[in-house]
């Protein structure tokens, strides 16, 4: 049973201090956690909408003496042992197989009959 009949007014004023200094200790975690709810509510909306992304130098010195080699502008001319690579009506390079990148290139045998075109 609480009996808040107290002769000394002293202890009395005590326990309504105490009282009083916790319930503002709550309001300011209370105040906190509000703040701090709205910051991650408003971090999430941004990363929706704001995404960073990295930045790379441009590699365009490392390709810029590159060849494309698409069936338009190559063929493959099989020798005896070797197939003939030519790009641009010029001599490219000479290879013993022909890689599965390769295969699209038409395939002439080397007295100029047509053997394939995949």
């Amino acid at each position: 049973m609480l009996n808040f009949v107290i002769p000394n007014k002293r202890i009395l004023t005590t326990r309504v201090t105490f009282l009083l200094e916790e319930l503002e200790e709550k309001k300011s975690t209370y105040f906190s956690c509000t703040i701090l709810s709205c910051v991650i509510f408003i971090a999430v909306i941004m990363s929706i909408f704001v995404v960073p992304e990295a930045r790379f130098p441009d590699i365009s010195s490392e390709t810029e003496d590159a060849i494309e080699i698409t069936p338009k502008n190559a063929y493959i001319i099989k020798s005896q042992k070797n197939y003939i690579i030519y790009v641009d009506e010029k001599y490219f390079c000479t290879i013993d197989h022909i890689p599965n990148g390769l295969k699209k290139l038409p395939l002439y045998k080397k007295e100029g009959e047509f053997a394939h075109d995949k």
